[in-house]
């Protein structure tokens, strides 16, 4: 998925946590409650997990920077994936091994 069409979900679901966005993508009228609500939609819709540190209302401010850590940790899921994916093929051929040298 690109950032654009990232930028775009993302925007869809600011408005529907009715948390304006000003001409220049900064957040507006944004409390703790509906932070966290985008929070959550974001978690849900790109299946995502925001580390704590993410969790702090100043940290993320612009439409942009919430695109750049949903790809980033997209991007690192996806990789942590593609290791456990590698690891597990690793397993399974040494257990074929081991039970035919058994």
């Amino acid at each position: 998925m690109s950032i654009l069409s990232i930028k775009d979900n993302i925007v869809n679901l600011i408005d529907e946590v009715n948390i304006i966005v000003d001409d220049g993508g900064a957040l507006c009228n944004v409390d703790s409650v509906s932070y966290i609500q985008l929070i959550v939609a974001l978690e849900d819709a790109f299946d995502i997990e925001f580390p704590d540190e993410l969790l702090n209302i100043a940290g993320l401010k612009k439409v942009d920077d919430f695109a750049t850590v949903v790809q980033n940790l997209r991007e690192a899921d996806f990789t942590k994936r593609e290791a456990a994916s590698a690891e597990e093929k690793e397993n399974l051929h040494e257990d074929s091994k081991a039970a035919v040298h058994g």
